[in-house]
């Protein structure tokens, strides 16, 4: 559900506003991290032709870069410059034997490529063997968590160091005499920027041997030795940690609150360390806002309450936290019929050192037949308009059937938002025909023929049986214009109806079979008739379309 603010406390939040107008620009990727400066991203594209998740950098000024590495599951973080990214995926390499459907944590580099971190010590036959969970500014370190000694327990976390590719296995708490319990379980959730400070949890018995709870914990690495400090012993969560390694976000224990601050409603707090003392900090807010990531002075920190980002500011809303669609309502900085949010997955992807760049999921509604999601960098400060670009076109596709959706065709963009689609079809010959909607209220493709052409999502039914063609998008926004490249939908050809070189192996159709063709168009031969016609000559300018068609994809 939508949370809202009165119209004075929307009041109060943009007369305390002291940047320039917020600005937002598509990154034309699923969520992952985002540079130090907000100027690079690293995320996800979906393949369709490969039906899988490739990893992309998005560079302002250039665009999306592909890594050649493959997401399987887990987050994408990076590097300050997204020069190494973290992510989990696949042990094809079979790593400790245990199987090539075992997900392990990965790391990509400009020196290495993509590769499997192997199996940190002690690794099990559970689901999946390492999981990352973040990459540390300066490159060097990954950190994740893993099960260890066999079947499923305990849970570990660790870190791992790219220039002498070794795991280090993080400290585990031991509980007071006289139960002298090892914690059940550690997590590493998020590091630093220079890899000596990690913050998760340790699950041990709480300070009165109650009950064993997860309690917030971080430890810091000081001349190599690593040291474990929980920073509440009742219990509570450590969940980010700012660059410079001095400031935690998290939330605390109610007991904990209550002794602390004299309330038992346990909202976001912020520790900053001074020495080897962490003094806690109540944010405000509601008790379901959990904090997710704090800027490098400590004076910016966002988080979700029930899938909604909020963000919290001295200098906005009066210090109190504020959801982000209202704070943006409030400086009119919300696009028309868009919010922030996500069909799937979390909303909020990464934030910026200085805390005016964030990555965030949204939901554009502008197309009423369909609501479509994208990934955007909202810069608090503003910037500079960034041309359209195509980060990712639509893939050919050969169909039998018609899916239960409908054909889908996704083109993946970045630039400037408002990003404006217009998916068209060629008609004729070098013609390009805008298409429009049809029966938008449903979703059965036997229903209509094209639905939402003015998104990054168009889908295609099979009303009018008028489904194949050759189909493209084109993108604009205020300081640009890009078309991407063509995507052909065809049914499979008839036997491969024009193969002429003998091949068996796919592509059917190559180059060869393409001048053969054109020897046998121009000679009015019919090996390669495909419309039927039985008058001289043969073949006609509808084998010629024919053909091209089989050709563009491969005549699979």
């Amino acid at each position: 559900m939508k949370r809202t603010l009165s119209a004075a406390a929307l009041i109060a939040s943009c007369s305390a506003f002291a940047y320039a107008q917020p600005a937002h620009v598509m990154v034309g990727m699923t969520g992952g991290d985002i540079s130090t400066n907000g100027m690079t991203a690293a995320g996800a594209i979906y393949d369709a032709a490969q039906a899988k998740y490739r990893i992309f950098r998005y560079v302002r000024g250039t665009g999306a870069i592909d890594t050649g590495a493959v997401l399987q599951g887990g987050s994408i973080r990076s590097s300050g410059d997204c020069l190494a990214i973290s992510f989990d995926a696949y042990n094809d390499e079979n790593f400790g034997g245990f199987g090539t459907t075992k997900l392990m944590a990965h790391r990509w580099d400009t020196t290495h490529g993509s590769f499997n971190l192997g199996v940190h010590p002690n690794g099990s036959l559970c689901d999946y063997i390492n999981s990352a969970s973040d990459t540390s500014r300066n490159g060097r370190y990954e950190i994740g968590s893993g099960w260890t000694q066999g079947g499923c327990g305990p849970y570990r976390g660790w870190i791992y160091d790219a220039n002498t590719l070794s795991f280090t296995q993080l400290p585990a708490s031991v509980s007071a005499p006289p139960i002298n319990a090892l914690a059940l379980n550690t997590r590493a959730d998020a590091v630093n920027g220079d890899g000596t400070v990690v913050v998760g949890y340790d699950e041990n018995f709480n300070d009165t041997f109650t009950a064993t709870v997860r309690r917030a914990t971080v430890w810091t690495n000081t001349a190599g030795v690593w040291a474990e400090k929980i920073l509440d012993v009742k219990g509570g969560v450590a969940n980010g940690v700012n660059s410079l390694g001095n400031v935690v976000v998290g939330k605390m224990n109610s007991a904990t609150m209550f002794s602390t601050f004299g309330t038992t409603t346990t909202t976001p707090i912020k520790w900053t360390r001074s020495g080897s003392v962490w003094t806690p900090t109540n944010l405000g807010g509601t008790a379901s806002m959990q904090p997710v990531f704090v800027s490098d002075d400590g004076n910016t920190v966002v988080g979700l309450d029930n899938g909604i980002i909020w963000i919290w500011r001295p200098t906005i809303n009066g210090g109190t936290p504020i959801y982000m669609d209202d704070y943006l309502t409030s400086v009119g900085a919300l696009p028309p019929n868009m919010n922030t949010g996500t069909i799937l997955g979390t909303p909020l992807h990464a934030m910026s050192e200085d805390g005016n760049a964030i990555e965030m999921s949204w939901l554009d509604s502008r197309n009423p037949c369909l609501t479509t999601g994208g990934v955007m960098i909202t810069y608090l400060n503003g910037t500079t308009c960034e041309p359209a670009r195509i980060s990712f076109s639509p893939v050919s596709q050969s169909i039998t059937t018609i899916p239960a959706f409908g054909i889908i065709l996704n083109v993946f963009a970045s630039g400037s938002w408002p990003l404006n689609y217009q998916w068209q079809k060629e008609t004729a010959p070098g013609v390009w025909t805008d298409l429009v909607d049809d029966n938008c209220g449903v979703f059965d493709p036997t229903l209509f023929d094209v639905k939402a052409p003015t998104t990054n999502q168009l889908r295609l039914g099979g009303l009018s049986g008028i489904w194949a063609g050759n189909y493209r998008c084109t993108v604009t926004n205020s300081c640009g214009s890009v078309t991407s490249n063509v995507a052909v939908i065809a049914p499979p050809g008839p036997a491969c109806y024009p193969n002429c070189d003998g091949s068996t192996t796919n592509p059917l159709l190559t180059a060869n079979d393409f001048q053969c063709f054109l020897n046998s168009y121009a000679s009015g031969a019919s090996y390669a008739n495909c419309d039927g016609s039985t008058s001289v000559p043969a073949l006609t300018a509808n084998d010629f379309q024919c053909f091209l068609n089989a050709y563009a994809v491969g005549c699979r």
